[in-house]
């Protein structure tokens, strides 16, 4: 079972993030009219990000990269952790505050998220100039760490909006708590691994084949359940612009 994960972690990985994008994509016109066309929108965003950010693997196996290959050699663009960086821990973060923005009706929490995106961005193009050659082994563990804590405190503002309202009643009917609930479960799984990723090398190889079980679990159960949402999921009758 391990050698088959080394084998074809990659490929397993890729198939369970691309399954949500085809049923938003299938689906987008059941969600044109709701915020969760910006939620299909970053699926989309994922598969797109994922594709272009395999480019280390595409240097390996294909001599038509040659060339790219040897310019990038010896930098830290010659492995993609500055791209899994800037695309995914901030693409990901700017997104959902975003999101959570157009899904809030309280003034204060909508302000904050606005806050709290402008700081982390100010923050991690800080910090990404000071510590921009440490990406050449591996993530940033201030700015993953950021990421997490400003999607989760998004998800909590959601949580007490939805405890405040009417929809407390049907709370199990709603997209966006479902989107919520998986998300910030996912955060909670793999925000820790983050802390070990000094040890991800290829000299120990039981800890590489451990995180990533750990992450397929983990992308699974968010993935399949963002797919199962939007096939099961209604509608919600308008954006909160």
């Amino acid at each position: 079972m391990l050698e088959f994960i080394k084998e074809y972690y990659i490929l397993l990985d890729r198939i369970i993030v691309i399954i949500p994008a085809i049923v938003g994509i299938i689906l987008y016109k059941k969600f044109k009219n709701t915020t969760v066309k910006y939620f299909i929108w970053f699926l989309i965003y994922v598969n797109c990000y994922n594709f272009l950010g395999s480019y280390p693997r595409y240097f390996e196996n294909y001599d038509f990269f040659e060339p790219l290959k040897n310019y990038v050699e010896g930098t830290v663009f010659e492995k993609n952790h500055w791209w899994f960086t800037l695309f995914w821990e901030i693409g990901k973060t700017v997104f959902f505050t975003f999101f959570y923005q157009k899904i809030l009706h309280n003034e204060r929490f909508i302000k904050f998220l606005k806050f709290i995106r402008q700081l982390f961005l100010i923050s991690s193009i800080i910090y990404l100039f000071i510590f921009w050659k440490e990406l050449s082994y591996s993530g940033l563990v201030f700015i993953e760490c950021f990421s997490a804590i400003a999607i989760i405190i998004s998800i909590v503002f959601y949580f007490i909006e939805l405890l405040n309202s009417d929809k407390i009643n049907n709370f199990y009917k709603t997209i966006n708590f479902w989107i919520s609930v998986i998300l910030f479960l996912w955060l909670l799984i793999v925000t820790p691994i983050s802390f070990f990723n000094i040890y991800f090398n290829t000299s120990d190889w039981n800890f590489i084949l451990l995180q990533w079980q750990v992450y397929l679990l983990a992308n699974l159960f968010m993935y399949i359940g963002f797919a199962s949402i939007l096939i099961f999921g209604k509608p919600e009758k308008s954006i909160n612009n």
